[in-house]
């Protein structure tokens, strides 16, 4: 079971979840979710360089940004 890293509304229509593995026999990735109006909208997984063990490296932060980012770019606006 994952956890939830953290979540924020965009354009005050979608939310948007981030969840990190919880233990080492988990993939090591995120997996960015999606939703508007409580239906997930979209799915996406973004590989992680280090095991969170002590907590998510400032790189695969860095990483998650970059790539939400981009997912968001994608939504439509209205």
């Amino acid at each position: 079971m994952s956890d939830l890293y953290g979540s924020f509304a965009h354009l005050e229509r979608y939310r948007v979840e981030a969840w990190m593995p919880s233990n080492r026999d988990e993939p090591r990735q995120w997996m960015v979710k999606v939703f508007r109006d409580d239906v997930l909208l979209k799915q996406q997984t973004i590989p992680m360089d280090h095991d969170p063990i002590f907590g998510v490296d400032v790189d695969d932060v860095a990483q998650l940004n970059e790539s939400v980012d981009v997912l968001l770019a994608e939504l439509p606006t209205t």
